[in-house]
């Protein structure tokens, strides 16, 4: 996480940004100075960010401006296992993505649509608001990608959580518990045959296109196709949806290439669930 503090005329606002997506994860405004403006952003973002990820052992980085070095902040770190780390003083690279993120806010924001003259917060309150919405669901960014290329924040995380929980899915409804019960969106499979979640798993959860998912000797389409053939369809039925499988994963000019020769599949973190 990196945190920043920012101070148009006498509101001030504190941000924490995901390193990862760079999706703004939490934010305060405030018109003092105070401990509670940067533990207000922590809460938003520990609620954010604690639905889908385990926080313990996450690293957190600030300059050293006294609201992030208070004890109550510290305490709050402490209380969720967050790693606090502080940059040097005078080290503007320690804290550089937070302090670009900073220097765009008021340029795009504050100074774009100034003077801010309204007596109390809500102007720039609603303002900030939009702003992050817009931050995190509409602006393309370019270096959280790993191939060229333009995408959100909200779709990277969503890209990153599709690879991650598909897999863990899959796995988890083909294996035969020691105790307990497995169900696959409502239906009760402890007891079914390895062949029966196979074709369950195949129907509800679909395959991840990753090159250890895929025939070598097949190309990606080929790849489909013998998913769709196992699945009781014969391949000349499938041919158009496998064209719009391929288009809708970017992967269209790669029909007819084989996984060792070519691409490998999708790299780990960017893998594609077909179903």
């Amino acid at each position: 996480m990196a945190v920043r503090g920012h101070r148009p005329g006498d509101r001030l606002h504190a941000f924490i940004i995901d390193v990862f997506s760079r999706m703004i994860v939490g934010w305060q405004a405030s018109k003092s100075l105070r401990a509670d403006l940067a533990i207000d952003a922590l809460e938003m973002a520990v609620h954010n960010c604690g639905r889908t990820d385990d926080l313990s052992g996450l690293a957190h980085h600030s300059d050293r401006a006294v609201q992030y070095l208070a004890v109550r902040y510290a305490d709050r770190l402490a209380d969720n296992a967050i790693v606090a780390s502080v940059g040097s003083k005078g080290g503007s690279y320690d804290n550089a993505l937070a302090e670009a993120f900073n220097s765009r806010y008021k340029r795009e924001l504050i100074y774009a649509q100034g003077p801010w003259t309204g007596p109390g917060l809500a102007d720039v309150e609603f303002a900030t608001l939009t702003y992050v919405d817009w931050f995190n669901t509409r602006r393309l960014h370019g270096e959280i990608t790993d191939t060229p290329g333009y995408t959100t924040p909200a779709a990277h995380e969503a890209d990153y959580y599709r690879s991650t929980t598909a897999p863990t899915a899959r796995r988890g409804s083909l294996l035969t518990p020691t105790a307990g019960q497995v169900i696959l969106d409502g239906t009760d499979i402890t007891n079914a045959s390895p062949r029966e979640r196979a074709a369950l798993c195949r129907r509800q959860i679909g395959f991840v296109f990753q090159s250890p998912n895929l025939l070598d000797a097949l190309t990606a389409r080929e790849n489909l196709l013998v998913m769709a053939t196992l699945d009781g369809h014969r391949p000349a039925e499938w041919d158009d949806r496998a064209t719009r499988l391929l288009d809708e994963m970017d992967l269209a000019n790669a029909g007819q290439r084989r996984p060792a020769p070519g691409s490998g599949g999708q790299p780990p973190g960017r893998g594609r669930q077909v179903g």
